[in-house]
């Protein structure tokens, strides 16, 4: 049986200890549904509609900013203390030691807003199956080389029960690009966008390579196009609400 995505991520973080290879292997990403209250994928603002905006400071705690050769590229997702999940072309072909990640960023054009942390990279796993023509098992972690202190301040998002799909509920897509305005520009401050997400057997009949769409791939955006995510989200999230807890879908 093919294994979920879910269940590679949850295999990976089992095995890898401390980045000096001696210290217990770092928790589990957080399952919402196996803990009340459960402090994973809960923002810093009172819930509201998001029409392509930008965030509160913070908003998102656990969104990541990933950095090569000090320049912005590509976004991530904290899961843990350790580890940041994003999506596989982020890494693939980029020299680990010229990768860094910055938490807690909001505005890229100043340090004062928050007290930003930033890490270096220790490890890279892509997934193994990640092909580069039809993006299936577009998803890889990074394993910092530090270890975060996980707090109000600084959390994870929560992971998804396995085997839903989340069909026809309302995703929130948050990254530093301006897609409303201008797709060919990078919006300084941390922005957000409610899409819809949709089937895979509808996503096929919207004509966008139907036949590349595989099943551990989900669908989100207008039909009609207009609002939507584009490069400068890579690797970022898409959450979904889940009472007072956003849960990590995309």
């Amino acid at each position: 049986n093919k294994q979920s995505i879910l269940q590679w991520i949850a295999s990976l973080l089992s095995g890898f200890g401390g980045s000096d290879g001696s210290n217990p292997s770092p928790p589990e990403p957080i399952d919402q549904a196996k803990c009340k209250p459960c402090n994973c994928g809960l923002t810093n603002k009172n819930i509201r509609i998001v029409g392509g905006q930008e965030t509160e400071v913070n908003e998102y705690p656990w969104m990541a900013l990933l950095m090569y050769r000090g320049q912005f590229y590509c976004g991530g997702t904290l899961i843990n203390s350790w580890y940041i999940l994003t999506a596989a072309h982020c890494v693939s072909g980029f020299r680990k030691s010229r990768i860094r990640v910055r938490l807690l960023e909001h505005d890229q054009k100043t340090d004062n807003e928050t007290e930003i942390i930033e890490r270096g990279v220790y490890h890279i796993i892509r997934h193994e199956r990640y092909s580069t023509s039809t993006l299936d098992n577009d998803i890889a972690l990074i394993k910092m080389d530090e270890e975060v202190d996980v707090h109000d301040e600084l959390m994870p998002a929560c992971m998804p029960p396995l085997k839903k799909t989340f069909a026809g509920e309302t995703g929130i897509v948050t990254g530093w690009v301006r897609s409303l305005l201008n797709r060919a520009s990078i919006s300084a401050t941390l922005q957000e966008l409610e899409v819809p997400i949709m089937s895979n057997a509808e996503c096929r009949k919207t004509g966008y390579m139907s036949n590349q769409i595989s099943d551990n791939m989900l669908c989100a955006g207008f039909k009609d196009g207009g609002k939507d995510s584009c490069q400068g989200d890579s690797g970022g999230p898409l959450h979904v609400r889940n009472g007072q807890n956003h849960l990590l879908v995309g």
